[in-house]
């Protein structure tokens, strides 16, 4: 959730937004034997933008997923949310909406999507795996007061 205040007295307008990564998993058969796999999400919580700010605003969140047997690689995709595309991922509220986008890396320059090639690839074999959820919303978006999040679907697919 997120929420967004003005105050007169210092010309300040800020916002508080978040993205709720919530889990799912796909399963390809690829022979006889069963792949049990569970999947845990922390959100991208971006706390307060400001639009005043001429700097971009990172933060992180988490995707983890536990597997039964580690005899499978793993491909982790992450959905478009209220957003058109991955590439155009968008928070909602009341007054409007605030563009955001979420990376497979720090510096911001894979945006990690709903399909392969744009996913994180885990061919490593193994039971557990833990990832970062890099967000960022650009500087300079002249956005309503008021509170604003997106919802997106992770999925597992083995």
């Amino acid at each position: 959730m997120s929420t967004r205040t003005e105050s007169s007295s210092k010309g300040v307008r800020w916002l508080l937004a978040c993205v709720v990564l919530v889990a799912a998993m796909g399963l390809r058969p690829r022979s006889a034997s069963a792949q049990i796999c569970w999947v845990s999400t922390t959100s991208v919580n971006f706390g307060t933008y400001s639009v005043f700010s001429p700097t971009d605003l990172p933060a992180t969140g988490g995707v983890s997923y536990f597997c039964l047997l580690g005899t499978r690689a793993r491909t982790t995709c992450i959905g478009a949310g209220s957003g058109a595309t991955v590439a155009q991922r968008r928070m909602v509220g009341l007054s409007g909406s605030i563009r955001y986008n979420l990376y497979i890396d720090a510096a911001h320059t894979r945006i990690w999507g709903d399909a392969p090639p744009n996913c994180l690839v885990d061919t490593g074999f193994s039971v557990l795996g833990r990832y970062t959820v890099f967000g960022l919303i650009p500087a300079a978006q002249d956005v309503a007061v008021g509170s604003y999040s997106d919802s997106v679907v992770v999925t597992l697919l083995f």
